[in-house]
Parts: C-alpha cells; sequence; structure tokens
C-alpha cells in the first residue's frame, strides 16, 4: 500500500491545463502512442517553464497561465517538432497534437528504439543523447558509487552516477523517475565534496556549472554531509551524510568514439587571439599501451576545416587545450570561432560537437610618455614617445582651456600612426592636453601625464602666416559638421571643394578673393543642393594662387 503520495493542486480559476500528445501515424492513420518522449514548453521570453516526458500513453501536461503565448517542443528519434499555443482562458482543457511518421507501418512502442535493460533499474529515458536508469534498491551513496563501478557495460559505454549541467536536465531527471517510480522522495545523484570540504565534485569529472541547491543548502549539518540527493517534489538539491539509504540514478553515454566539447572560453590576461577548449574524452581513449590515441582540435575557416594542434590521449575524463582564433571579439565584432575536435583513436576517427567561442585582448598599451607641446602663433604642436605595442590602433588627445577636465568624446582628436600633432585654436590663455594609446581591440591606455601651453598674444597683434596651410578639420570624425582652417600669407582668391572617395565633386564650399589670415569655414555635411550626404570618407581641396593642397576627413551618422 502506498502513503506517500504527493498531489499538486491548482486553482481552475487561475490556470488553463494544457495536454500534449504524441501519436506515430502512418498514411494519415495514428498508429500508436509514443511514451518515454521529452517534451519542453518555454514561454515567448524563451524561459523553460515545463519540461517533462510523455506517459504510457503517448501524454503529458500541464497547467499553465492564461493569456499567454507558449511554444511546446518535442523531439522523437531525431525529428524535431516545435508548434505554439495561446492559453486565453482558464478553466479549460487544451489539447496539442504532435505526430511523427512511421514509414514501416508498425507502430513505435518506443519513441528512442532504445532496449538496453541494467538488471535492478527501470530506464528512465533519454536527455541529449544520455541514457539514465533509476535503481529499484535503496542505497548509501557510497554503496551506489561503487555500485555504479561494478556494473558490466558494453565496449563504447560509459556509465556513472547522474551528473547536471543544466536546468533541463535537472527538470528531466525529476520528472522522469517522479513519472518512472513515482513512490520515491529522492535520488542520489553523482555529487559530492569528501575530498574537500565545500568543493563539489561531480564523480566523473565533468565542471560544475550548474547547481539547485535548497534554501539553506549545502549546509554540511553533523558536519559529515558530503554527499548529493534530488528532491522528487521541487528538484531542488540537499546534503546528506552517507548513512542514509536512496535509490539512484544511473547515466549511460552509448557514443561512436566522439569527444564532446563542453566549453570554449577565452585565454585570461593575454593579448587575445587564444582560447581554452575543453572536452570530453572519447569512449574509446583509453591509457592502455600499444594503442595509438590523440586529439586534433580543428578551426573552422570561412567553410574549411583547418587543423591546429594535436594531443596525446591518457584515458582523462576531460581534456583541455589551447587554440588560436582569427579575430578578437572588440566593438565592432563578436569574433565567434567555431571548433570540433578529432578524436583518432584505434576503432577510427570520430568527429566531436561544433562548439563556438571568442578571445579577448585583455591587456591594454602602455601609458604615453614624453608629452611634449610648443606654441608658434596660434598652432600648437605636440609630440610624445612611439608606443612598442605591436596592435596599436590610435592615440586619443583629449584638450580643454580647464586644468581640471575630464577626458571625453567632447574634446577628442585621434591620430593615426603618427606621434606628432599640431592642434590649430583661436583661444588665448592656457591649453591642456592629454594623450592616450588605443590598441585595435578598443583598449585605452592609462592617460598620460597633462600637458599645457600658453598663448598670451593679443587678437589685434597676431602676426600674419608666414606660410600657406591647409590644417585638419575638426572634429574629425564629425557629425553633424566640421571647421575646416587653413592660413593665408596673402591675400588670395580661394576655391575650397569637397569630393567623396571617388573624387566625385559634392560640394563648393568657397569661391571667393580672402584676405591674409588665418580662416576658418563650416561644412555641414550637405552637397550644392542642400541635400545631407551619407557617412564615410571625404576629401577637402583647397586652392590658393599657386598653392594646392588636399586632406580627408570622416563623416559619421
Amino acid at each position: 500500500m502506498v502513503d506517500n503520495v504527493e498531489m499538486y493542486l491548482y486553482p481552475r480559476n487561475e490556470y488553463g491545463f494544457l495536454i500534449v500528445k504524441v501519436r506515430s501515424v502512418y498514411e494519415d492513420q495514428i498508429l500508436d502512442y509514443i511514451p518515454m518522449t521529452p517534451v519542453m514548453i518555454e514561454d515567448t521570453t524563451g524561459n523553460t517553464i515545463y519540461y517533462g516526458i510523455t506517459n504510457v500513453w503517448g501524454d503529458t501536461g500541464t497547467p499553465l497561465l492564461p493569456e499567454q503565448e507558449y511554444n511546446i517542443m518535442i523531439l522523437v528519434d531525431g525529428d524535431y517538432q516545435e508548434q505554439s499555443i495561446y492559453i486565453d482562458t482558464t478553466d479549460t482543457y487544451y489539447e496539442i497534437m504532435f505526430l511523427f511518421e512511421d514509414n514501416e507501418g508498425g507502430g513505435n512502442e518506443d519513441s528512442s528504439n532504445f532496449n538496453y535493460e541494467i538488471a535492478g533499474f527501470n530506464y528512465m529515458g533519454m536527455f541529449e543523447s544520455h541514457y539514465y536508469f533509476v535503481s529499484h534498491d535503496t542505497l548509501s551513496w557510497q554503496e551506489a558509487y561503487f555500485f555504479t563501478d561494478t556494473v558490466i557495460i558494453e565496449e563504447g559505454m560509459n556509465l556513472y552516477m547522474a551528473t547536471i549541467s543544466s536546468e533541463q536536465e535537472n527538470n528531466f531527471i525529476q520528472n522522469s523517475f517522479d513519472t518512472t517510480i513515482w513512490n520515491l522522495n529522492s535520488v542520489w545523484i553523482g555529487l559530492t565534496d569528501e575530498i574537500e570540504e565545500d568543493n563539489w565534485q561531480w564523480v566523473n569529472g565533468e565542471e560544475l556549472i550548474y547547481t539547485n541547491w535548497n534554501i539553506g543548502e549545502p549546509n554540511n549539518a553533523g558536519g559529515n554531509e558530503h554527499y548529493v540527493e534530488l528532491n522528487r517534489y521541487n528538484g531542488y538539491w540537499n546534503d546528506l551524510p552517507n548513512y542514509y539509504s536512496r535509490a539512484f540514478v544511473i547515466e549511460l553515454e552509448i557514443g561512436d568514439g566522439a569527444a564532446n566539447i563542453l566549453a570554449v572560453e577565452d585565454v585570461p590576461n593575454d593579448q587575445g587571439g587564444r582560447v581554452y577548449i575543453t572536452f570530453e574524452r572519447s569512449l574509446y581513449d583509453t591509457d592502455e599501451l600499444g594503442r595509438t590515441e590523440m586529439y586534433t582540435v580543428e578551426r573552422l575557416n570561412s567553410d574549411t576545416w583547418v587543423g591546429l594542434n594535436s594531443i596525446g590521449a591518457y584515458g582523462s575524463n576531460v581534456y583541455t587545450i589551447e587554440a588560436s582564433t582569427l579575430l578578437d571579439s572588440s566593438g565592432g565584432t563578436d569574433g565567434l570561432i567555431t571548433y570540433r575536435i578529432i578524436a583518432n583513436m584505434d576503432e577510427g576517427n570520430f568527429e566531436s560537437n561544433h562548439a563556438t567561442g571568442y578571445s579577448i585582448d585583455n591587456i591594454a598599451p602602455d601609458m604615453v610618455t614624453g608629452l611634449n607641446a610648443s606654441m608658434i602663433n596660434q598652432t600648437v604642436s605636440l609630440s610624445w614617445n612611439i608606443s612598442y605595442a605591436n596592435d596599436i590602433s590610435h592615440y586619443n588627445i583629449y584638450y580643454s582651456i580647464h586644468h581640471d577636465f575630464v577626458p571625453s568624446e567632447e574634446n577628442l582628436l585621434t591620430l593615426e600612426e603618427s606621434v606628432y600633432y599640431e592642434h590649430n585654436i583661436e583661444t588665448f590663455g592656457e591649453q591642456y592636453y592629454i594623450v592616450s594609446a588605443v590598441d585595435i581591440n578598443d583598449n585605452e591606455s592609462q592617460y598620460s601625464e597633462m600637458i599645457n601651453v600658453t598663448f598670451l598674444e593679443l587678437l589685434n597683434n597676431v602676426s600674419l602666416p608666414v606660410q600657406y596651410s591647409l590644417h585638419q578639420n575638426f572634429p574629425n570624425p564629425f557629425n553633424p559638421s566640421t571647421q575646416i582652417k587653413y592660413d593665408l600669407p596673402e591675400d588670395e582668391f580661394v576655391n575650397i571643394t569637397i569630393y567623396d572617395i571617388m573624387c566625385r565633386r559634392i560640394r563648393s564650399l568657397l569661391n571667393s578673393k580672402q584676405s591674409a589670415g588665418y580662416h576658418s569655414i563650416s561644412w555641414d555635411a550637405t552637397n550644392d543642393i542642400g541635400e545631407g550626404v551619407s557617412a564615410g570618407m571625404y576629401i577637402y581641396m583647397i586652392h590658393a594662387g599657386d598653392f594646392r593642397s588636399t586632406k580627408k576627413m570622416v563623416l559619421l551618422k
């Protein structure tokens, strides 16, 4: 007699109730139920709100909040289906049917076609190509662990106490043993900290990337709670001592010898261009002598797999190998690169799953040193020591008339490669400058020491230019307008014209007689008929007597 059945009550006036049916069909005729089928339900934000498996009649169900749309996803023998449904009322049953073609017309009582049996265990179902079983008997955690090690399995299989790496897998195990052996309150899983307190480890060496501890757990009550159970009624984990008896879940891998990539992660604190690839071993990977076993990492370049490097296999559960990337993640690109692992075993060569990752340049250039400034007429000449970083993109020059200014884009000049810059100014008095170096991945160095210059000449005593000059526009890049300054040592007829990068004339900015002196003119990024031009690079050219000069500028939008 069963006396511990737990029931969940949902108020009918607050929920709609969805029944998911999974059937096999042949020539449009429904043949049979498909039990033990994983069913996942997500809301429109992608949150998983239900994960279960169909019962012996091929059905499963759950209450759902109304006035929402839900996506239901089913996988049967590699055939994936997805349907959406809108729950608009409460106190109502909704049904949704998934039909999978049976080409032979014989029905399908086991959606996975899986008939491997382990004495003393019930089959729970399949999740992400792994098979799960729950024991009939209850044992201590240590007894369960040692028993799992003694189970005789076939070559090419790997068996261990169940590990959990995601919420979906946790929900699958919870719902599966709830359906399979529903009178169990909890089961052991393969997690322990018996080797080092608070250092929880999976029995197969898999990385602990997901946990579902109950409130206040793990608490190591009594100082000997080093083993983990999963509760049936809520899926939470609890640490217990070894003397408790529980059923336990085991996980079975039946592979083709392929490695399994677990993670592709940036190598920390480097200049980028490298990632660590962590993967689980091939089932054929042993430490036996006389075998030739190795792993080769390959990177996808466009549509071609390129071999990078190889390591020897020695029976480890998990390996980590370092690999190069094609570019780094930055503000301009995510830099995602795809990899695979080829397991070269005596039994053959096996391709792993594909996984993506990115590298990051974590190191900024050194601080700019040797900053100097001088003033001639209205032009400040800046110079500094070259940066020896091999990935310099440009230098940022920040300026202000205030000594306590905060560097920002509002007072920024950019300069590529050169370590010399002339800044034409009109403001008399103090002028302050700070310079930084920026690499190709937008890492900016520390700011240089501040330097200042003083321009004390009175406006009516400013001398005339000694030579013709066309200065770099400011700001550059710009949006929506920029200033172009030019110097005339004598009166001249001046023409300033804007061209696009294809040398097509865009705007005649100036075409008139100008007096000697320092001049500037503004361009508002429009053409000769007042239309705004597109973002990009433009060329501006000055003709003044025999003087000709051109410079480039960039419009951003």
